[in-house]
């Protein structure tokens, strides 16, 4: 999905977009089901209209069981052979690196506690990030205050422009919606509509949810009263 049809995010995208292009690092912080992943996902597939020549990498942190799986991540990014698991040596593989490199790292939170909270890979990231040769773009709920919360005379976010996912409005809710059942030919009704607004509480997933459930319910029912339609024509032809 180009992010021109994004619904609702279009200024946030261009605002991350615009950091990481001049060589800075992104922080996107959100509640669950506010839709930072599509967000990243959105930012990663289309990054080379962004930043011509860079290289960009998606990885779910989420997936990984140590540092070492998180640094063969970034040989990969770098589409090089990773000569070994080792924070230390990728770090000085870093040291000589000049190509432009985009890393979005979808669940950040798991920076904060170990086995991936480690002052190498700490060290790693933060280096490269301040000669601006990396940027990383980080997805997480936890407020990124809390990352290396300990280490005050270096904090990781603080080399990170922040930019926080609110909830859409009860307004954007319905445009949402009315965008995506143009031309299915069905509509719902503005109780339907209230419905799907109060219980979603204006968070992307669970508007995506609730209208996909109403939505098949509504296209099981049209296909029903069609099969009933065609049926009862068929009868008459037969007499």
């Amino acid at each position: 999905m180009p992010p021109e049809e994004f619904f609702g995010r279009q200024d946030i995208i261009r605002l991350i977009a615009r950091d990481l292009r001049a060589g800075g690092s992104v922080v996107v912080q959100g509640l669950p089901r506010s839709g930072r992943s599509s967000l990243l996902y959105v930012l990663f597939k289309n990054y080379k209209q962004i930043e011509e020549g860079a290289l960009a990498w998606l990885v779910d942190l989420n997936a990984l069981n140590d540092p070492g799986d998180l640094v063969e991540e970034f040989y990969n990014a770098m589409r090089v052979d990773a000569g070994s698991r080792v924070v230390g040596d990728l770090a000085r593989a870093l040291k000589g690196w000049e190509r432009r490199l985009v890393m979005f790292l979808d669940g950040a939170d798991r920076l904060i506690e170990p086995p991936l909270r480690d002052e190498a890979l700490f060290a790693m990231l933060l280096s490269p990030m301040q000669t601006r040769r990396v940027s990383l773009c980080l997805a997480m709920t936890t407020a990124p205050e809390k990352l290396f919360l300990d280490r005050a005379s270096l904090p990781l976010f603080a080399h990170c422009a922040v930019h926080r996912l609110r909830p859409f409005t009860a307004q954007e809710t319905r445009q949402l919606i009315e965008q995506h059942l143009q031309w299915t030919g069905i509509a719902f009704t503005d109780a339907e509509m209230d419905v799907i607004v109060k219980q979603s509480g204006g968070l992307a997933g669970d508007v995506q949810r609730l209208a996909g459930l109403l939505y098949e319910k509504k296209k099981a029912h049209l296909g029903a009263s069609g099969d009933a339609l065609r049926g009862r024509a068929s009868s008459r032809r037969k007499r």
